[in-house]
């Protein structure tokens, strides 16, 4: 009786923990549920969008190339856009901040203007990061005004989606704005076949997908000889298993090279007939997004698969996930009214309390046990269709894996202790 307790209460405990989420256990394993789900399904991501989408990166190579400190002045900054947008991309956008005036002498932002106006006369439109907000001293938008007549924004700041990607946001006039890769979403639209052109304001954010491998043409553009080198999704997927398992006895494995199709500034630079050729196959009809890499400077964020990466690789992730998923994209279930808790979030509490009564009835009849363990089959196969069918985020596995060993373990105890009164019963 005392072990039939003993498990009923760490039963019950988990049950709480996984519903009522003290000091975020439940919300950790969830996480890590997630973040391991996300590396599994990278090996198989497809490359559809990955042939639309390029990343452009201004780095400490190329400050250091050309004696140059950040921010970048505006002349230069020009430079590299006039080399990029003399490829004729669909769309570009430049994940940099333009809210204040860095002029030096013999410069204002006009000269980069400039080069957008010329541009987007060609029916080549240019995108630049904005928060949405207003700034206080002039009660203007957070873009200079020069860049703001011949440029679109793109929000690239949010409150209260943790690691979702909203695909809008609303601005400080209370109209829904486009993020960066709902903005290039929709001008891709403009000449692909797509599900949904456009997306409701309210459309649930994404919980980006990563993708594993690179671009076949990116050790064509740079050295990609430290990359991981690639294998079958089977193979990649049992290693990431065991390393999952495993990992305080493997050694640190090397971080995959960023999906996205990446050039570097000083690449644009090349004069060679043949070089020049390649960047014109790479860039010309795609969507480019243009971010920094700066030491000191850097806006970064994590990557399930790749580590910590610059920020822009996030726009250009979401962007993949709208052009290879369109409207299925994974998202989280709906909320149920105004609580935290969702359909996945019951579904895993049902399946924990059917693993608390298999554990309880292990005394009961064959054919009362056989009954629970279908009904645990059945539940999971019926949770993991309704997160494929409706692109759901997965169960908490990690948080019901635990629970699953903790009774186990007190299962096997309390058998081992009724044996031992047997034998001690048969000895006397």
């Amino acid at each position: 009786m005392t072990r039939l307790r003993r498990g009923l209460l760490l039963g019950v405990l988990g049950l709480l923990i996984l519903a009522c989420d003290p000091l975020g256990l439940s919300s950790a394993t969830d996480k890590a549920s997630e973040q391991f789900f996300n590396r599994l399904l990278s090996a198989f991501y497809s490359d559809r969008g990955q042939q639309q989408i390029v990343l452009l990166l201004l780095d400490d190579a190329f400050l250091l190339r050309h004696d140059l400190h950040w921010p970048l002045p505006y002349q230069e900054q020009a430079k590299v856009l006039a080399r990029l947008l003399h490829y004729r991309p669909q769309a570009v956008f430049v994940d940099l901040l333009y809210s204040h005036d860095h002029s030096r002498a013999n410069e204002t932002p006009q000269v980069l203007a400039n080069v957008f106006a010329r541009y987007a006369q060609q029916d080549i439109p240019v995108l630049l990061a904005s928060t949405g907000q207003t700034l206080p001293q002039t009660n203007q938008a957070d873009t200079l005004s020069e860049l703001a007549k011949v440029t679109k924004p793109a929000i690239i700041q949010w409150d209260d989606q943790g690691d979702r990607y909203p695909l809008t946001v609303t601005g400080s006039d209370g109209q829904p704005l486009p993020t960066p890769a709902q903005a290039l979403y929709q001008e891709y639209c403009q000449r692909q076949t797509c599900e949904l052109r456009e997306m409701a304001a309210d459309a649930p954010p994404i919980a980006v997908q990563w993708g594993l491998h690179t671009a076949s043409q990116q050790p064509l553009l740079s050295n990609s000889q430290h990359c991981q080198l690639r294998s079958s999704a089977l193979a990649e997927t049992f290693q990431m298993v065991l390393t999952a398992l495993f990992w305080r006895f493997s050694t640190p494995a090397t971080l995959p090279c960023p999906y996205t199709l990446t050039l570097n500034a000083a690449e644009l630079e090349t004069t060679l007939p043949e070089e020049r050729a390649l960047l014109r196959s790479v860039l010309q009809g795609r969507l480019v997004l243009v971010g920094a890499d700066i030491t000191g400077a850097a806006d970064r964020i994590h990557s399930p698969v790749h580590g910590q990466i610059p920020a822009v690789y996030q726009h250009a992730m979401a962007l993949d996930n709208l052009i290879t998923l369109q409207a299925d994209y994974y998202r989280d279930p709906p909320s149920l009214g105004d609580t935290s808790l969702d359909v996945i979030s019951i579904v895993s509490l049902v399946f924990a309390a059917a693993i608390l009564a298999i554990v309880l009835v292990r005394e009961q009849g064959w054919f009362t046990r056989l009954y629970l363990r279908t009904v645990l089959v059945i539940l999971l196969l019926a949770a993991m269709a309704v997160c494929y069918l409706l692109s759901l985020t997965p169960l908490n596995v990690v948080g019901l894996g635990l629970l699953s060993l903790t009774l186990f373990r007190n299962h096997l105890e309390a058998r081992a202790e009724t044996r031992e009164h047997i034998r001690q019963g048969e000895q006397s």
